[in-house]
């Protein structure tokens, strides 16, 4: 009888090695958010100029944006295929939205609601009084 339940023995545990039938290991490891679903500052303000400037973002991927200054909360710099323009962007509820883009006065209207550093934004345009406005 020895004989006989030994390759039995071993016939049923290779049969369930073959098919997978055996308890798989409880180290399962963590899911992790893939790295590149994590947007960068850069991407971030991409899709804010892109929807500012009306423009479809597949079609926006060809501007070149450079960001000049970033405290996490404003942030500046200029977007252009060729010379371009100057941006000033602020979080708001953790998203980044473009208060002013252009070339030329940064019209204070535009600017005021964010509260930018007067070390970004020293002055700008006041259109009711047609003067610049140092802040």
């Amino acid at each position: 009888m020895k004989k006989i339940t030994f390759p039995l023995i071993s016939l049923i545990l290779l049969t369930f090695i073959l098919t997978g039938c055996l308890p798989k290991s409880q180290n399962k490891e963590k899911k992790t958010t893939p790295e590149s679903t994590i947007k960068t500052d850069e991407q971030l303000i991409r899709e804010a100029l892109a929807k500012k400037s009306n423009i479809p973002l597949k079609d926006f991927k060809e501007v070149e944006i450079v960001i000049e200054e970033n405290d996490n909360q404003f942030a500046s710099g200029t977007a252009g295929t060729a010379g371009g323009g100057h941006w000033f962007a602020a979080k708001v509820n953790s998203e980044w939205e473009i208060a002013w883009s252009g070339q030329g006065f940064i019209p204070c209207e535009d600017i005021e609601p964010y509260n930018f550093p007067k070390t970004m934004i020293s002055q700008c345009y006041d259109a009711k009084t047609d003067d610049f406005i140092k802040r």
